[in-house]
């Protein structure tokens, strides 16, 4: 029932206005007025219509760069705390890997306390920065200008390794006759990489502090 009532009220109001402008038709004065009404509209919509949708478009491409240019800026802010995190983190590591061969160095012979203490040395290196930075969606050219950085952290993790092997092994040997002999020569040698190591992540610095 309310939907043919509703087609009676659509119908009036489209009938109605059309037997009006036909009865009154005639008058030279109305058709004047009604023609000029109706070229006004077409010429309303023929040209409103195309000019709104012109101006929405525009208005929609100026506020998508608007939000771009937002988004890169906070990125931008993001990238550089991340990577002056970075920075300070490898400061904290060369003085922890300077520490550390300054020792082996000193120290002639292996000894199980030399050990310990490296074990807490390497323990201590730290990578939390570094896994931010990789997680951080970074693009394949921000990877390539941060390849340095990236082979000191795996060379890092792997002389924190050599150590803990290195403790471990002095631990595992003591006693044998053959031990001082491997266990001077494992320290001689995680020394040397300890050395390769602190070269890297000076490189690492320059790199970071070059794109901070």
């Amino acid at each position: 029932m309310a939907k043919f009532l509703g087609w009676i009220v659509l119908a009036i109001l489209a009938v109605y206005p059309t037997a009006y402008f036909l009865g009154h038709w005639s008058n030279q004065s109305f058709r004047d007025g009604a023609i000029g009404n109706w070229f006004g509209t077409v010429v309303g919509v023929i040209v409103g219509v195309p000019v709104a949708v012109r101006l929405a478009r525009v208005q929609q491409l100026a506020q998508e760069r608007a939000d771009r240019e937002q988004h890169q800026r906070a990125r931008g802010e993001q990238f550089r705390r991340i990577t002056q995190r970075l920075w300070e983190e490898l400061q904290y590591n060369i003085d922890a890997v300077v520490q550390l061969a300054e020792m082996l160095q000193k120290l002639p012979t292996a000894r199980a306390e030399l050990w310990d203490w490296a074990r807490q040395v390497a323990d201590s290196f730290e990578f939390t920065a570094w896994r931010d930075f990789e997680s951080f969606a970074l693009s394949d050219s921000e990877r390539v200008a941060y390849g340095m950085t990236d082979i000191a952290y795996r060379d890092l993790r792997r002389l924190a390794n050599k150590v803990r092997q290195g403790a471990g092994t002095h631990a595992l040997l003591a006693g044998y006759s053959a031990h001082d002999g491997a266990a001077n020569w494992q320290m001689s040698e995680t020394l040397q990489f300890a050395r390769i190591v602190y070269s890297e992540l000076s490189q690492a610095t320059k790199e970071v502090g070059h794109h901070t």
